[in-house]
């Protein structure tokens, strides 16, 4: 009996939440024993009514143990979870599902969980602390793609390929592993980047190669200091910025698929990680243009003939006035705002809308760095970047747009 009596838990041993204890099945009489002075009233404290709850409890808590050794000596109770696993693939973080994949959590053996944080780098001023910390960030980016390349030339299957890099990938981040290419964490991340290396791998080496250009390299770094914080470090918000910019501004390829997916390896904290650390002085980034406004002239109306569908009425430098005129089949006044400059095609969005006169607004825009044109004839081609504003059943309707870049 302990020495002075003890007050009663709140919730009963047999209600949520629960915690599993995996002990040696040898144990089970000791622990019963242990336990059976507890159901005296001289071991609890409270009132009556407390005191015979807690010595309840009790014998309910003897009662589970019994039932857990004669089912297996507790090992019921500790029985592993079956998990499923998934690679999330918008935001490239790896998940698991213990519902067959109905919900999904966040999986504690994604790799972003095992990189130890570094402080970031520190400059004199603002600008000069974001370019050291792309220049970098630019560094460790470099030596994963000579790394890349490297391991095209000497890999024998697809298999070793994505276990060369996951293992580069582990020292570039900072992971501290035991079992080095045969540690689970390079075995996860050699999974995680298997389909990108798929596809080098099947194009080859001299593809590689030819595709990383110092022009291609320089709008990665740019795309790095254009998006990186004030602080030297990435948000997630500012890395999948740096993503978006990286994808845009690049042509699609298995190269670059293959450098990407496994940067994404790391996330956020892998890459503000290769920011914090690295052996260049001071870095140039005077030839980064981080303006990212779209200029509002290069929009006009379809088609531009005749005014059909409507005018614009006011240009500013990024934003337009516009109305529309005429109806159409389906009693819905619309236009169409178009551009040929697919490669920088910004886009409304409902926060940068502002009618003027009318009301019942709908949006149809083609997907973020895409383009659509079908239907679209006369002076504009298939192909081009479209915003369509439908008001409805109203008219003049007037607008006011300030375009910006794509989410």
């Amino acid at each position: 009996m302990p020495y002075q009596p003890l007050p009663p838990p709140p919730q009963h041993p047999d209600e949520a939440p629960f915690a599993c204890v995996q002990i040696n099945q040898s144990w089970i009489p000791y622990i019963l024993g242990l336990l059976r002075p507890a159901k005296f009233p001289e071991y609890w404290a409270g009132t009556l009514e407390e005191n015979r709850n807690a010595r309840r409890d009790i014998q309910n808590l003897i009662y589970q143990f019994q039932i857990a050794g004669e089912c297996g000596e507790m090992n019921i109770c500790c029985e592993d979870q079956i998990y499923i696993y998934n690679i999330n693939n918008i935001t490239g973080r790896w998940e698991r599902s213990i519902d067959n994949g109905a919900t999904w959590l966040p999986d504690p053996a994604d790799p972003i969980h095992l990189i130890r944080q570094l402080p970031p780098i520190v400059r004199a001023t603002v600008n000069a602390t974001k370019c050291d910390a792309s220049t970098n960030a630019m560094e460790h980016i470099e030596d994963l793609i000579a790394h890349e390349s490297e391991n095209l030339g000497q890999a024998i299957t697809v298999f070793d390929l994505a276990v060369g890099v996951a293992a580069f990938l582990i020292e570039v981040f900072i992971i501290v592993v035991t079992g080095g290419i045969g540690s689970p964490a390079a075995l996860a991340i050699a999974a995680a980047i298997f389909a990108a290396a798929n596809a080098a791998f099947n194009a080859g080496k001299a593809h590689y190669d030819a595709y990383w250009t110092n022009e291609h390299k320089d709008k990665i770094f740019c795309a790095l200091y254009c998006n990186i914080g004030n602080d030297g470090k990435f948000t997630d918000a500012q890395y999948a910025a740096f993503k978006h910019d990286v994808y845009r501004d690049l042509p699609p390829d298995p190269s670059l698929a293959f450098a990407m997916t496994a940067l994404n390896a790391g996330g956020t904290q892998g890459l503000n990680q290769m920011a914090a650390y690295g052996t260049v002085g001071e870095g140039d980034c005077a030839g980064c243009d981080c303006n990212d406004t779209c200029a509002a002239d290069q929009w006009t109306i379809y088609p531009s003939e005749g005014n059909i569908f409507g005018q614009v009425i006011e240009y500013g430098d990024t934003w337009l006035i516009a109305e529309t005129t005429n109806i159409n089949t389906n009693n819905l006044y619309y236009v169409y705002l178009v551009s040929a400059n697919v490669s920088d095609c910004c886009f409304v969005v409902p926060t940068n809308f502002e009618t003027i006169t009318g009301s019942g607004v709908g949006y149809n825009v083609a997907p973020c760095g895409s383009a659509i044109g079908d239907g679209i004839t006369g002076d504009y081609a298939a192909g081009m970047c479209v915003n369509q504003i439908q008001p409805q059943n109203e008219t003049p309707f007037r607008f006011k747009v300030t375009f910006g870049v794509c989410p």
